[in-house]
């Protein structure tokens, strides 16, 4: 077929295994680079980089065993999945701000998600619905220009990227809230 979706696996191959491996250290230095940011700090892409690629493995795991319990999530129906996901929400940020392990991030995630349920699926949900129409805007590019599969890559990957930016900032938000709250409430 035409578009992105129709891509030869061997052009996507590649790009999913290079994505299973760096994903976690693009995150952990994203997220370090936000709180830096945030807190007025200086930073630098390199010492995010470096903070990423210590937290790999952690990283890692726990993004596993995310997707492990989202996917029993929807093999029980949608709904399921959603919960597990927006109680998951926060493991990642656990792990790089907090110095959690894989185990810990995932109960204290769970923890501090629980008020916030509904509103990080709302926020999600629109935003991924956001992503579906432009890939379908690109789809839809793609029968105008012909087939050109590493144009559509390229579109692909830009619109893949910025979506998982502003994936991150919004969780980034929540993870800020659920601190707030939990200070609140500890006072």
């Amino acid at each position: 077929g035409s578009g992105a979706g129709g891509q030869e696996p061997s052009i996507l191959m590649p790009a999913l295994i290079f994505d299973f491996f760096y994903h976690p250290i693009y995150m952990g230095a994203l997220i370090y680079l936000l709180a830096r940011i945030e807190a007025g700090k200086p930073w630098s892409l390199k010492e995010g980089f470096v903070f990423g690629v210590r937290l790999w493995d952690k990283l890692l795991l726990a993004n596993l065993i995310s997707l492990f319990i989202v996917g029993l999530g929807f093999m029980a129906f949608v709904l399921p999945a959603l919960i597990a996901y927006s109680r998951l929400a926060l493991v990642e940020f656990r792990i790089v701000l907090d110095g959690d392990g894989p185990w810990p991030a995932l109960k204290n995630s769970y923890q501090m998600t629980r008020p916030f349920m509904l509103p990080i699926i709302g926020s999600t949900s629109i935003l991924f619905m956001a992503f579906i129409l432009l890939r379908l805007l690109i789809d839809q590019l793609a029968q105008v220009i012909g087939p050109n599969p590493y144009l559509l890559l390229i579109l692909d990957t830009i619109l893949t990227i910025a979506m998982m930016l502003m994936l991150t900032v919004l969780l980034f938000r929540f993870y800020g809230l659920a601190n707030r709250r939990h200070a609140i409430v500890s006072s």
